[in-house]
């Protein structure tokens, strides 16, 4: 016979778990939370308990899956994430693999992104082909992950485009959440991009049609905000179709998140506004930038922006130019190129203002009819020239400043132009090597030998202005300039190396000039300030570093088919 104190303690456990189930049939996702943080020894009977509650459910099924669509239940999703928390407590099942699933039969795994995964399955019942997309329940998936799965279901559910990826149902088959749609037998438009640019007719074709089916999107209140070549699906015949509608924005949502600070997308597609978190400011026109984005990729082979990291990439998309198309495809022609520009604009006025109108101008490019957008005069051209070489146009303008400054100052000294010419061809020869290093900087496999090299001949240059000048006392400031500089290619070891670079140029000129002074510890000074400021910058370099390696782990994988 079991003694009293064992009788006490089956008690106190029945009475534990009796709370817990009774949060779990209330859908009480926060109370769940604390008891197993308070009972962690409990959590396998706990998993237990979610399992049985699970099991006999039947299978729950809604068509039409939109706030708008017939018979989709508004309680749903709120059941789908209360539900969630089941995964959380040690029973977490994997997605399930190719077999049975409910009323379909899964054929073959198509795609698996971040959260989620994408099943092509048989509907038995209809005996016809769909795609079933579902989110990974080992993920541990969270409650903002289960809402933007059903906001996805409720943006593309009433939606009716030929171009446009249906959805037909939306539910749940023993805790697994998911939506069936269409099923496009082909290929996405990153895997025809793969292996290098296409056609630019074809491209200009296909993007009209992804245009219509956008302005659509947009006349029901809907901003896609990832569009993608992953997620422009193409069948055998390339006909293209607009899929994955997770971080769609659908005005009037209650659920929609519009405040600033939040970075959501795919860093090498997204515009300015929304690299920036601001995603308040996004609007249609984003939408324009994207498909801009995905028409470059088709004619060049790759997106506008392509760094090793998000961070420079996001930067990039914020700063700098994209690489004209007809530089790397020289089959584009100017028209097209104009319109693709014309799309990645910075400023969201200066795009189109609608897909519409960029179907249009796309349709007037095919029958050869005078475009929209205008030709770029040189305003434009310089404007985005000092963008894309945003380095190269700041050391030459340094180098013309202050040949203006040293001419001006000769012609009121009365000075012949003679006068320092060695300094002024010093000058010249720089401006030749930023040209020589920025030649080199543009193509992958010279551009960090282009860096070290630049990090290093800039501090040598200098060295000869200042052993040359009359008084080196304000020039000296360039050196602090040059370290600081370095930083902005997120590089620690550039950093390290201009610091370096800078320390022995000064102690050089202190060599070559052995100028008398009263300060002895002056340069002393000036040494350590250098290699303070070159630990500060490369400090901070190092923080943005981490950062990025923690956003680059967080971001979803890049699938051949949508999975996430």
């Amino acid at each position: 016979m079991p003694d009293s104190a064992d009788q006490a303690a089956d008690v106190e456990l029945a009475e534990a778990l009796d709370r817990y189930l009774a949060a779990l049939h209330a859908g009480d996702a926060d109370h769940c939370h604390r008891w197993l943080a308070e009972h962690p020894h409990l959590r396998a009977l706990a998993g237990c308990l979610d399992a049985l509650g699970q099991f006999p459910s039947p299978q729950r099924t809604v068509s039409g899956g939109t706030t708008g669509g017939e018979g989709f239940d508004p309680g749903l999703e709120q059941t789908m994430i209360a539900s969630r928390s089941t995964f959380e407590s040690g029973s977490v099942a994997n997605a399930p693999g190719v077999g049975e699933f409910g009323k379909y039969e899964l054929v073959e795994e198509i795609g698996r992104g971040g959260m989620g995964v994408v099943f092509k399955a048989r509907q038995r019942d209809l005996n016809r082909i769909v795609a079933l997309k579902m989110i990974l329940s080992n993920h541990l998936a969270g409650d903002d992950d289960v809402k933007r799965f059903y906001r996805e279901a409720r943006a593309a559910g009433s939606l009716r485009h030929p171009h446009i990826v249906g959805i037909h149902e939306v539910g749940q088959f023993n805790g697994q959440h998911y939506f069936a749609m269409d099923f496009i037998s082909g290929t996405s438009l990153a895997g025809l991009t793969r292996s290098g640019p296409i056609d630019p007719e074809e491209a200009a074709r296909c993007l009209v049609r992804v245009a219509r089916a956008v302005q659509y999107l947009h006349e029901h209140g809907i901003v896609h905000r990832d569009l993608k070549p992953s997620n422009i699906l193409l069948d055998e015949a390339r006909n293209p179709y607009v899929t994955d509608f997770g971080l769609a924005r659908v005005f009037g949502d209650q659920d929609e998140r519009t405040q600033s600070g939040t970075t959501l997308g795919t860093p090498g597609y997204m515009p300015p506004e929304q690299a920036a978190g601001k995603i308040s400011d996004i609007t249609c026109r984003s939408d324009v930038y994207s498909m801009g984005a995905i028409l470059y990729e088709m004619l060049t082979g790759r997106p506008p922006f392509r760094e090793d990291t998000p961070h420079r990439t996001i930067l990039q998309v914020i700063h700098s130019e994209p690489t004209l198309p007809n530089r790397l495809n020289p089959r584009v022609r100017p028209e097209l190129e104009r319109i693709c520009l014309k799309c990645l604009e910075k400023n969201p006025d200066r795009r189109y203002a609608s897909a519409a109108t960029l179907a249009n101008d796309l349709d007037r490019y095919l029958r050869r009819e005078p475009l929209e957008a205008r030709a770029a005069g040189f305003t434009d051209h310089f404007r985005r020239w000092i963008r894309r070489e945003s380095g190269l146009a700041a050391r030459l303008a340094i180098m013309l400043a202050a040949l203006l400054l040293m001419e001006a100052e000769h012609l009121l000294s009365h000075r012949p132009w003679s006068y320092h010419l060695e300094i002024k061809i010093a000058f010249v020869a720089w401006s030749i090597l930023a040209l020589v290093f920025q030649w080199f900087l543009r193509r992958p496999k010279t551009a960090d030998f282009a860096r070290i090299a630049w990090a290093i001949t800039d501090p040598l240059l200098l060295l000869f202005v200042l052993s040359h000048a009359e008084d080196v006392g304000p020039i000296l400031v360039g050196y602090p300039v040059i370290v600081t500089a370095a930083g902005l290619w997120f590089s620690v070891r550039l950093v390290a190396t201009s610091t370096t670079a800078c320390v022995l140029s000064y102690v050089a000129l202190l060599a070559i000039r052995h100028e008398p002074t009263n300060q002895a510890h002056y340069p002393l000074i000036f040494v350590t300030a250098l290699i303070v400021i070159g630990a500060i910058v490369g400090f901070q370099v190092h923080r943005v570093q981490t950062l990025s390696r923690y956003f680059d782990q967080a971001q979803p994988r890049e699938p051949g088919q949508p999975g996430g």
